[in-house]
């Protein structure tokens, strides 16, 4: 498998995000639920991009559900 193709299958992508959003505190957060590579925001879409350590867990991370700044999860 290729590094690239690799990456992908570890990857999670999450869409609207909040305005303002950190890439450190979203790690941070998504810690507490798996080992995280790497994130990358992208503000100008509200989205962003999450490469686990594992890709096992990716497909677990996608089941999950979390509050958003309104409290609807």
């Amino acid at each position: 498998m290729s590094r690239v193709a690799e990456a992908r299958s570890r990857s999670v992508y999450i869409k609207n995000l909040p305005a303002g959003t950190q890439e450190g505190l979203l790690q941070q957060i998504l810690e507490k639920v798996a080992p995280v590579k790497r994130v990358e925001v992208f503000l100008d879409k509200q989205e962003a991009v999450v490469e686990l350590e594992n890709p096992a867990v990716s497909g677990h991370a996608l089941s999950l559900s979390y509050p958003t700044e309104s409290g609807q999860g």
